[in-house]
């Protein structure tokens, strides 16, 4: 089933959902990079897949 997109106030498609988490990911990096760069440890958490896996 194919969506039919509306023309906005400025006459462009909305942008869909794809690329607005790809908006989200590149406004976070410089985030992500500070985090990194902090050099705080993660070596205690627990993989939430590993966890996810347990209750299957």
């Amino acid at each position: 089933m194919r969506r039919r997109l509306t023309s906005t106030s400025t006459g462009h498609a909305p942008i869909t959902p794809t690329p607005q988490v790809w908006q989200a990911r590149v406004a976070s990096a410089p985030a992500v990079d500070a985090f990194l760069a902090s050099g705080r440890d993660e070596s205690g958490f627990v993989d939430l897949e590993e966890i996810q896996g347990r209750r299957r």
